[in-house]
């Protein structure tokens, strides 16, 4: 996850037990570019390009040792001494194995990995990269501070209540249904059969906005009707689908609405949150995108610990169709800070009445009646 810049004009330089330079680095760490070649005299080969780079970004070069075992420690220590929230790397053709190996073992903090044998054609794609750079994380930055100035209260005694119930009969027509006896293994933990649950769910509905809204909105009605009427389904529709089978599966779960602090922006997203027993905690599901979001042990989050990870300016790391790590999911991560200023979430699968987490001294606009809100989110994200 890329994080909000601040440079200083300090120079360092860095140097291994035999005397030879391991990176020349100056400015501060929270972005990095990275410009890598095997080539001795690396400073001046680069410096039609590192010429160009302002204050904004930290810059490091890296005269790559010719060894790939000592290559990468190099690479390493870089990124262990430095430690950047996020990196561009720029390297020479003959570097291309090594960086590639080094981008897989620090997934997390490699925004880009860009080939450059042409220094006179990204003298002119440089300052454009920087400056849609510079302008996503202003925008980013914009979004992370109104989250840290708007908090929840805990002291706020307002009570909510949920009943995601489902009848017996109700339950086993849609086990039945969809044969979720051979989508989940009753043996596995509740995390590894609500994920079974939601790759099933990604696997056989894509995501789009539908045309037409379907007659109801259960789990067989919205699976016929993507099989009858329209292929795909907004994040709402996933979220009320995915609901209902994992109800119907024994596992507890919401259907969560994640709201911008902006009354005049109607886009939101909508997710499940999964209460894991054995960990007692909720986590993020969100089938829409075939996305959870985890912290750096593995530990599946909530969208309630990804708005303090920004406040606190913590890292976490998507997984792409639940499992695979991805490099450059910038966009989520930005959405969701936009997006995790308030909260909503029906009582029930009526759909009629709303229990709402909005920070103190804001109401929750996008609803004009029936709501119950606080301010707590201990209260709001109770089991």
């Amino acid at each position: 996850m890329k994080k909000i810049i601040i440079f200083s004009i300090a120079i360092i330089t860095i140097f291994s037990a035999c005397n030879k330079v391991d990176y020349i680095a100056k400015g501060e760490n929270k972005f990095d570019l990275v410009f890598i070649t095997t080539n001795k005299d690396a400073e001046n080969y680069w410096a039609p390009l590192t010429a160009l780079v302002d204050e904004y970004f930290g810059t490091v070069i890296i005269p790559l040792n010719s060894d790939s075992t000592k290559a990468m420690m190099q690479l390493q220590k870089m990124m262990d001494e430095r430690k950047p929230a996020t990196m561009t790397l720029f390297f020479t053709s003959e570097t291309a194995n090594i960086c590639n190996i080094f981008c897989s073992n620090n997934k997390e903090k490699i925004s880009m990995s860009i080939p450059i044998d042409d220094i006179e054609q990204w003298k002119q794609i440089l300052p454009e990269y920087m400056q849609a750079t510079k302008d996503f994380y202003s925008e980013y930055e914009k979004r992370v501070d109104l989250l840290t100035k708007n908090g929840f209260n805990d002291a706020d005694t307002t009570q909510c209540e949920w009943n995601y119930e489902l009848t017996a009969e109700e339950k086993e027509k849609i086990v039945n249904y969809f044969q979720l006896d051979t989508v989940i293994n009753d043996k596995k933990e509740t995390w590894q059969k609500a994920l079974a649950i939601g790759k099933f769910v990604s696997t056989n509905i894509p995501h789009g906005n539908q045309k037409t809204q379907p007659l109801a909105k259960d789990a067989i009605t919205l699976w016929e009707f993507t099989k009858t009427v329209e292929p795909a389904i907004n994040c709402r529709l996933h979220s009320f689908f995915t609901s209902q089978l994992l109800t119907s599966a024994g596992i507890k779960n919401r259907i969560l609405t994640c709201l911008p602090y902006d009354s005049t922006d109607g886009d939101c997203h909508v997710v499940n949150i999964v209460w894991i027993p054995e960990q007692k905690k909720w986590a993020m599901l969100d089938t829409d995108q075939s996305i959870i979001v985890v912290d750096e042990n593995g530990t599946p989050l909530s969208p309630f610990e990804m708005r303090r990870y920004y406040t606190e300016g913590k890292h976490f790391t998507i997984l792409s169709n639940y499992t695979e790590p991805i490099d450059n999911m910038d966009y989520y991560t930005s959405y969701m800070a936009k997006n995790t200023c308030w909260f909503a979430s029906p009582v029930d699968y009526a759909d009629t009445i709303q229990n709402c987490l909005v920070p103190a001294g804001m109401k929750p606009w996008a609803y004009n009646y029936n709501y119950i809100s606080t301010q707590s989110e201990i209260e709001f994200s109770k089991e």
